[in-house]
């Protein structure tokens, strides 16, 4: 995409729609003696790979139902206003076969960057054709994999490499992230990463325009969950307690700690349901209803941060905690929380958030709502007003 956030991160209410799951996909990749396995797949995934623009950038995407639905990221739709939550005007979706179709925004999200639109055929229009998504959790590093796109509005674009990590954190995004060695470019964003069977298995997302040949995929089991929460919500309905910060609890944190595993609950707002529930700064979860917690690395936590979001939102949950220090008689304990609906997110290191800005131009001065999550990372105090988000 031609706006994108690193250099792509850095530059960073529909009803319930059932898709059939008879509906016809691309079938498995099977190349011919005489053909590899780059151009039997090419062959296969190419009628359902598009491409996306609109007024002032451009995008990849791909087709996942007959009736037109279309997974690309959200930066690709999103407009470049200073409102997160507004898209762009104007987005047209071009086929392979370069017939072109104006699309609307279903619901869309840019940490994780993902986007779903929808295009309607007129009469007598040849039924599309959606890819087969694959299980990103089985995914590997060292297998081959493709990038399929429109980098530099090149579209039917196909590149390859390998899997170079499956548990990428670095770039501070909410759930770890794929990097691969297939070329990533502007253009590239939204476009599906396929694995050698013609599955998708990540959304091209990310890419560095000072390194050569290294690209991010947002995990499409990702994709999968924010597509159905699209289509019930229009936007990513995040389930949440007011605990933040968690930690994992790493090999010397928990000899300190006395804890096999979990994760540090790091801070408890103070007053809020989830103190008055009975949690407090220095906790270990330990399990999530029966499940065990278990979170040595940061991609550890940011998964159980992601079963936990993704819980619907009224449901109850019960957390077996440890809390060291305690007498043995009341070091453990089980707490139940119903969850929240979570604040909208605030910027954070190289993730735009959710808040948008109200611009005072005669001013130089742009401000924002302040959210429990803004005090944390710029230390506000607790106090009414707006954040200063920007100053000329």
């Amino acid at each position: 995409m031609t706006l994108a956030r690193i250099p792509f991160v850095l530059a960073l209410a529909v009803a319930l729609h059932a898709f059939p799951e008879d509906a016809p996909v691309a079938p498995e990749t099977v190349a011919k003696p005489s053909e590899s396995v780059g151009e039997a797949l090419f062959k296969k995934v190419d009628p359902s790979v598009v491409m996306i623009s609109h007024e002032v950038a451009l995008g990849s995407g791909f087709i996942v139902s007959e009736d037109g639905y279309i997974l690309t990221n959200g930066h690709v739709v999103a407009s470049p206003d200073e409102d997160p939550r507004e898209v762009a005007k104007r987005i047209t979706v071009t086929l392979y076969n370069d017939k072109k179709y104006p699309a609307r925004v279903i619901g869309h999200g840019l940490d994780p960057d993902v986007a779903l639109i929808k295009i309607e055929l007129a009469a007598g229009d040849t039924p599309l054709l959606p890819v087969a998504l694959g299980d990103s959790d089985a995914v590997r590093a060292g297998q081959r994999c493709f990038a399929f796109g429109a980098p530099q509005g090149l579209k039917r674009s196909l590149t390859g490499g390998i899997i170079s990590n499956v548990d990428r954190t670095d770039l501070n995004t909410f759930v770890p992230i794929f990097q691969m060695d297939a070329p990533i470019n502007h253009g590239n964003s939204g476009g599906p990463l396929f694995n050698e069977q013609g599955q998708v298995i990540g959304i091209n997302t990310y890419g560095f325009d000072q390194g050569q040949n290294l690209g991010f995929a947002i995990p499409v089991n990702v994709a999968k969950v924010l597509k159905e929460h699209y289509l019930k919500h229009g936007h990513f309905q995040r389930a949440a307690m007011p605990t933040l910060l968690f930690q994992p609890v790493d090999e010397t944190m928990s000899k300190v700690l006395g804890v096999p595993s979990g994760v540090l609950v790091g801070h408890v707002v103070p007053g809020s349901e989830a103190e008055r529930a009975g949690f407090a700064a220095g906790d270990v979860i330990v399990s999530m209803d029966g499940v065990p917690v278990e979170a040595r690395e940061i991609g550890d936590a940011l998964r159980f941060n992601w079963r936990l979001v993704t819980r619907e939102v009224g449901t109850s949950v019960t957390f077996e905690v440890v809390r060291p220090g305690e007498a043995a008689e009341s070091r453990n304990r089980k707490i139940a929380f119903q969850l929240k609906e979570d604040e909208p997110a605030p910027r954070a290191n190289n993730q735009i958030g959710e808040i948008p800005m109200r611009v005072y131009e005669t001013l130089g001065l742009s401000v924002q709502r302040v959210v429990a999550r803004a005090r944390l990372i710029y230390s506000l105090p607790d106090a009414a007003g707006v954040l200063v988000a920007a100053v000329q």
